[in-house]
C-alpha cells in the first residue's frame, strides 16, 4: 500500500514539474508583433476586381528567417485564390507566392529577435462583389492573425472616381471609407460592407463572389 501511494506522489510530482515546460512551449508560437498593419483597397468599374495595398511595421520576437516555414518569413491572409499582379513594394522582400488563403512572403534576410522592420505588397484579387436589383455590393475581411497581436490598423477602401459607395462602418471623408482598430487581440477582424447602387459599368454574374471556381476557394 505504502509502495503504490509513493508511486501516485511521484507521478504528481512529476506532472507538476512538467507543467512550466507545457505552458512555455504553448506560447511558443507567438513570435511576431504588428504595429501598425494598412490595407488600401480600390475597386475596379471595368471587372469589379479590387487593387490591394497592404503595409505593415513589424517586430519579431524570436529570430525570423527569411524564408517562409512555421517560424520563417510573414504568412498574410487572402480572400480566395484568384489573384493577379501580386508584386513587392518594399526592397526587403524577395519572392511571394501564394495558394486560396495565404500569401507567403520571403525576406531578402532574416531579421533578430527585436527588431522592427517594414514591408508592403500589393495585389489585383478577382471574385469579390455580389450583385442585387441593380446594386453592386464588395463584403470585405482583410486577413487576420490568430497568433499576432496588432497595435494599430486601418482599412482605407477608395470609392472610384465618379461612384459613391455607403459604408456598413468607419468615417466617410472625401470618398474615402476608414475604418481603425486598435489593441487588437488574437483573431480580431475588420470587415467592410461598400454597396453601390450607381455602378457605371454592367458586371458580369459570372465573375461575382459566389461563382468563384471551387479550385480558387479559401481553404477552410
Amino acid at each position: 500500500m505504502k509502495k503504490k501511494i509513493l508511486s501516485l506522489l511521484m507521478g504528481l510530482l512529476l506532472v507538476a514539474a512538467l507543467l512550466p515546460a507545457a505552458v512555455q512551449t504553448a506560447w511558443a508560437s507567438d513570435y511576431d508583433y504588428i504595429h501598425s498593419y494598412q490595407v488600401d483597397v480600390t475597386p475596379n468599374t471595368n471587372d469589379g476586381s479590387l487593387s490591394i495595398l497592404v503595409s505593415f511595421q513589424w517586430q519579431a520576437l524570436e529570430d525570423l528567417p527569411a524564408t517562409n516555414s512555421q517560424k520563417g518569413g510573414a504568412k498574410i491572409g487572402i480572400p480566395n485564390g484568384s489573384i493577379r499582379d501580386m508584386k513587392a513594394l518594399s526592397d526587403n522582400i524577395a519572392d511571394i507566392q501564394n495558394d486560396n488563403s495565404y500569401a507567403y512572403v520571403d525576406f531578402t534576410q532574416g531579421y533578430k529577435a527585436g527588431q522592427e522592420f517594414d514591408f508592403s505588397f500589393s495585389w489585383v484579387q478577382e471574385y469579390m462583389y455580389t450583385l442585387n436589383n441593380g446594386e453592386v455590393a464588395y463584403d470585405y475581411t482583410p486577413g487576420w492573425f490568430d497568433g499576432i497581436l496588432i497595435d494599430e490598423m486601418t482599412l482605407t477602401w477608395h470609392d472610384p472616381a465618379g461612384v459613391t459607395g455607403v459604408a456598413s462602418e468607419g468615417d466617410t471623408q472625401n470618398g474615402d471609407h476608414i475604418l481603425t482598430a486598435s489593441s487588437m487581440g488574437y483573431g480580431d477582424k475588420l470587415p467592410l460592407t461598400v454597396t453601390y447602387a450607381d455602378w457605371p459599368t454592367a458586371l458580369d454574374s459570372q465573375y461575382s463572389r459566389e461563382n468563384i471556381p471551387e479550385e480558387e476557394r479559401q481553404l477552410l
